[in-house]
Order: C-alpha cells, then sequence, then structure tokens
C-alpha cells in the first residue's frame, strides 16, 4: 500500500469522507485560474452555507507566483481537511495522531503559532497539542499569516494557525523549524456558519522520512539524478524538474495554448522552461531544443503524466520560441539604441525582460554590446 492509500484509509477508519483528487480546473470559481489548495474544492459550498461533513483529501495544487528558483513548486500536492467548527478538536487530534504514527514526528517537535486574539485556538491547542509550544504572535508583526481572504466574490473569512515543527538538533540549519501548513477557521460573514480547513505541503510531510529535504523524496531524487547525469548541476537540476512537472501537468489536464485564461498559464510556465534552458546553454540557440530533447529522453516515464505526446507538443513550442529569438533581439536592440542616452541601464534592463520576455542574463549580454 503507498502512502496515499495509508493515508485515505487512516482517515475512513475514523469515519471520515476521503474525496479522490479532482481536476485543476476549478468549477464556477472567477477568482483563481486554477485548483490552489484544498479550500477551493469547498468554496462554494461554504458560501452558499451548506453543511460539509468531516473530510479529507490529498489534492493536485497549482500556483503560478511560485518562485521556482527558490525551489519553491508550481505544481504540488496538498494533504487537508473540510469540516464544521465542531469538529476542530477532532481534526486537530487526528492531524497530530497522523503526523506521529505516520510521518515520524515527535509530538513535542510541534509548535502552534497563533493570535493571542484567537482563544478558542489556543484552547484547542491546549488540550489536543502541548501547551508549552504554544507561541501567541505579535499582531503588529506576526511570524505567520493570521487571517486568510478567499475571493472579492466570497463572503469568507479566515483565521487560523500554523504549524511548525521544530527540531532543537536542526537548529542551526533551521533555526525558524519549518512551516507545514495551516488549520483554519473559516466564517460566512452573511449565514453566520463555520468551518475548519486545513492544508499541509505532502512532499513536505513525507520529506521527514527523507532528511526534510522534499528533493530526498525517491521519485523526485530518481528525477534529479537522471537530469544530472546529462551533465546539469544539482540546483539547476533540481529547477528544471518543478518546470517539467510544472507543463506536462498542465498538458495532462487538457489545457492547451490558446487566449483563455489556463492557456496563459501554460504559456508563461512553458517560457519559464525555455528561458531555463536558455540560460544552461549560455543562449546557444541552435543546442536549445536538443538539450530539451535529452532531458525528456532521460525522465520519461518518471511520472505517469510525461508523456509523448506532450513531449511533442513541448518540443514544438520550444522551436517556435527560438524561431522567434531573433526577432525580440532585434526589438531590445533597436530599444537600447534608441534610449541608452536617456534611460538608466537598470531601468532599460526591466524593461528589455518585461517587453520580449527574455532572460535577465540575455537582456545583460545585449547591454554589455549595444549600451
Amino acid at each position: 500500500m503507498n502512502e496515499e492509500a495509508e493515508i485515505r484509509e487512516y482517515y475512513l477508519n475514523r469515519g471520515y469522507k476521503f474525496i479522490e483528487n479532482q481536476k485543476l480546473l476549478p468549477q464556477n470559481d472567477p477568482t483563481i485560474f486554477l485548483i490552489n489548495s484544498t479550500v477551493a474544492l469547498f468554496k462554494n459550498q461554504m458560501n452558499q452555507g451548506v453543511s460539509i461533513e468531516d473530510t479529507s483529501l490529498i489534492q493536485d495544487c497549482f500556483r503560478n507566483n511560485s518562485d521556482v528558483n527558490s525551489l519553491i513548486p508550481l505544481y504540488f500536492k496538498m494533504f487537508g481537511h473540510i469540516g464544521m467548527k465542531t469538529s476542530l478538536h477532532t481534526i486537530l487530534e487526528d492531524i497530530i495522531s497522523l503526523f506521529e504514527k505516520r510521518f515520524g514526528m515527535k509530538k513535542e517537535n510541534l509548535w502552534c503559532y497563533v493570535s493571542s486574539k484567537d482563544q478558542d485556538l489556543i484552547e484547542c491547542w491546549n488540550k489536543v497539542g502541548n501547551p508549552s509550544t504554544l507561541v501567541h504572535m505579535n499582531e503588529e508583526k506576526p511570524e505567520y499569516a493570521t487571517v486568510w481572504k478567499y475571493g472579492d466574490d466570497y463572503s469568507l473569512t479566515g483565521r487560523g494557525m500554523t504549524i511548525v515543527y521544530r527540531d532543537v538538533r536542526q537548529e542551526k540549519i533551521r533555526p525558524k523549524g519549518i512551516s507545514l501548513g495551516n488549520v483554519i477557521v473559516v466564517k460566512n460573514e452573511m449565514t453566520g456558519m463555520e468551518y475548519v480547513e486545513t492544508g499541509f505541503g505532502y512532499d513536505r510531510l513525507l520529506s521527514f522520512r527523507h532528511k526534510n529535504d522534499v528533493f530526498q523524496i525517491p521519485r523526485n531524487r530518481r528525477m534529479i539524478e537522471k537530469i544530472e547525469g546529462l551533465g546539469i548541476s544539482i540546483e539547476d537540476a533540481k529547477v528544471l524538474s518543478l518546470l517539467l512537472k510544472a507543463v506536462f501537468k498542465l498538458l495532462d489536464e487538457g489545457i492547451c495554448l490558446g487566449n483563455k485564461k489556463d492557456a496563459y498559464l501554460l504559456k508563461t510556465t512553458m517560457k519559464k522552461l525555455i528561458l531555463k534552458l536558455m540560460d544552461l546553454e549560455k543562449h546557444k540557440k541552435e543546442n536549445i531544443s536538443s538539450m530539451y530533447e535529452r532531458i525528456y529522453l532521460s525522465i520519461q516515464g518518471q511520472e505517469t503524466f510525461f508523456k509523448h505526446s506532450h513531449h511533442q507538443l513541448i518540443l514544438a513550442e520550444v522551436k517556435r520560441f527560438i524561431a522567434n529569438l531573433d526577432t525580440l533581439e532585434k526589438s531590445a536592440v533597436k530599444l537600447i539604441r534608441k534610449n541608452k542616452s536617456s534611460c538608466e541601464r537598470k531601468r532599460l534592463k526591466q524593461q528589455i525582460i518585461e517587453s520580449f520576455g527574455l532572460t535577465s542574463e540575455h537582456a545583460e549580454k545585449l547591454l554589455q554590446i549595444y549600451f
């Protein structure tokens, strides 16, 4: 039995409903492009004041504003719960128990960061968690979020706690510990009904069996090693793995290049991948598509959504981008020559990046020649 099946069994045995993974495209939610959290699947129900039974899920998510260069994934899985506020104690208790039994965490290392105003959350942690690991956050400069919003189209507000794992043996490496996720009380301001929702990065939880490094999880490590085998540094291999998973996943969801909002995400994510390949090849245009093909051949089969048909679409987009690159460079050079006497170098570089989609390094190279 794999990890997800074990978690599913754990919650079914405790009387929860367990929802299977849903598509990334949201249903009737104008506030998001793609599902970006576990609660996104339930916002309409909460907004309508519908009672929700205790539910657990592991859901595919996508956040297009993630910084992959800081190794924050665009595509990821999130583990979470939804229920009524009356289930808050039970849900938190079951989370702590799961963390101990399934992921090998010690209860005394689980810390709760919460606003001193949220007395019901404080009371809950003191009863279910460890009172000595409760941190009352300063309202003016909180270490973690204390309130949540769910979009202008929803009459929902959230307040909650952040659960952090702090191990004294790792304080030199991670003095602030590892943020695992949140337990949030969501209120429908129209009906007064209150819900509880939780969200935890699934790979972050799995990493506790792998030195707290998500890239050491076997399926992640195998992919990175394959890319490294092509002579690419481990840091670049990590970034490439995140970008490749994101692009292939969007294609596997049936998202196509075009004018729709979800197509925009696909296009911008593909562009990030191509620009990363350009950086690795030092902007040698003739090498970029062949490098991508070598990478794909090394990783095919690592994920079920790494399909050959998706690969062909990505390769075509890489070649199209390269074909347009000469035109983009000429336009950038024209901009430099026109504005170099009246515009400071830093500002001009930013204009090139934003207007023509070139990388910082590429823009710098052109400025060195023509500024």
